[in-house]
C-alpha cells in the first residue's frame, strides 16, 4: 500500500490517528463494489465503501451496512394498489343478483421514497359470493395498502336489493317488478354499480362498477390498464350481471367483481384478490423486502408484485 501526500498541505498525526488531507483539491478513491461484494465486516464503523448496486456511499453500524446520509440519496418508484374486488349475489325464485364491484385502484408513477424507511404492504381478499336469497348481499372485498402512501378500498358487494357501495360499486338487483340501485364508488379509485333492470321475466342484475368507469344496464365496468410488470394487464374491472346463469368469479390478484347470478338457484361469483405492485429503479433497488413477493426485472427497474401481505425497505 502506498500512499502520496504533500508535505506542504497534508499531514498524519499518528498520535490522533488523523489523516489531514485537507489542504488537497482531488477526491479521495475508496473501495467500491455490489452489494453481494460486500467484505464482512464486524467492527461498526471500520467499514466504508461505495456500493455499486445502490449507487451510494455506506458505512458499516452495528445495525448492518447503511447508506451514508439517506435523506441525501431519496428515490423514485412506481406503483399500483388494488384491492380485493366483491363478491355477487345470487338469484332464486324470482329475485336476480347484482354483480361485485371492482376494488379500488391506486397508481402512481413517481414516489419518492427514503432509504432506510420500510413501506408496509397489505393485499386484500376478494369477497365471497352470496347465495340466492331475497336480501342477500355479496361481500364486499378487502382493502390494500402502502403505508404512508395510501389506501384502495375494497369493492362494493353485489345484491338482491341495492347494491353496496366500496371502491367501486356493486350491482344492484331484486325482482321484475323492482328496480334497485348500483352502490357508490370512492372518488378516485372507483366508480358506481349499476341499477337493476327490469328487462326479463324475473329481472336482471345490474353490472358492478370499475376503475374506470361505472356499470351499465348488465354490462361490466372498464377496469384499469398497466405495464408496470413489463406487460400490459387489466386491474379492477367489475362483474357483469346476468339473467339466469351461474356468476363466475374475478380472477386472483386482479381485483375484478364477481359476476351475478340471475333467477335459478345458484350463488354469484367471488371477488378476485387484490395486489399491489412497485416498480424500483434496480440502480437504488436495495433488495429488501419481506413477504413472498415475485421479483423480476423490466427494462431498468426490479418489480417486486405482493399478492399476499409484505414489505419493502428502500
Amino acid at each position: 500500500m502506498s500512499m502520496n501526500l504533500d508535505q506542504t498541505a497534508d499531514k498524519i498525526t499518528p498520535s490522533s490517528n488523523i489523516l489531514d488531507v485537507s489542504g488537497a483539491t482531488g477526491g479521495f478513491n475508496i473501495p467500491i463494489g455490489t452489494t453481494a461484494q460486500r467484505p464482512s465486516t464486524t467492527t461498526p464503523g471500520n467499514g466504508f465503501r461505495y456500493n455499486t448496486t445502490t449507487g451510494s456511499p455506506e458505512i458499516y453500524t452495528a445495525s448492518g451496512w447503511q447508506k451514508v446520509a439517506p435523506s441525501a440519496y431519496n428515490y423514485n418508484i412506481a406503483y399500483i394498489i388494488v384491492a380485493g374486488g366483491a363478491g355477487a349475489a345470487g338469484g332464486n325464485n324470482g329475485y336476480n343478483g347484482g354483480a361485485g364491484g371492482a376494488g379500488g385502484y391506486l397508481s402512481a408513477s413517481s414516489l419518492t421514497v427514503t432509504p432506510g424507511t420500510t413501506y408496509t404492504v397489505t393485499v386484500g381478499g376478494g369477497g365471497n359470493g352470496a347465495a340466492g336469497a331475497s336480501g342477500s348481499n355479496g361481500g364486499n372485498g378487502s382493502n390494500s395498502s402502502i403505508s404512508t402512501v395510501g389506501t384502495a378500498i375494497g369493492g362494493g358487494g353485489g345484491s338482491n336489493g341495492g347494491g353496496l357501495s366500496g371502491g367501486s360499486g356493486g350491482g344492484g338487483g331484486g325482482t321484475s317488478g323492482s328496480t334497485n340501485g348500483g352502490g357508490s364508488g370512492t372518488a378516485g379509485q372507483g366508480n358506481a354499480g349499476a341499477s337493476s333492470t327490469s328487462g326479463y321475466s324475473w329481472g336482471a342484475s345490474g353490472g358492478g362498477g370499475g376503475a374506470t368507469s361505472a356499470g351499465s344496464g348488465q354490462t361490466a365496468g372498464s377496469g384499469a390498464t398497466s405495464s408496470i410488470s413489463g406487460a400490459s394487464v387489466t386491474y379492477a374491472t367489475g362483474g357483469y350481471g346476468t339473467s339466469g346463469t351461474d356468476g363466475g368469479s374475478g380472477a386472483a390478484n386482479t381485483g375484478n367483481g364477481g359476476n351475478g347470478q340471475g333467477y335459478s338457484n345458484n350463488g354469484g361469483g367471488n371477488g378476485g384478490s387484490g395486489v399491489v405492485i412497485l416498480s424500483i429503479p434496480t440502480a437504488s433497488y436495495t433488495g429488501n423486502y419481506s413477504g413472498s413477493p415475485a421479483v423480476s426485472t423490466s427494462g431498468a427497474n426490479t418489480i417486486l408484485k405482493f399478492t399476499g401481505s409484505g414489505g419493502y425497505t428502500a
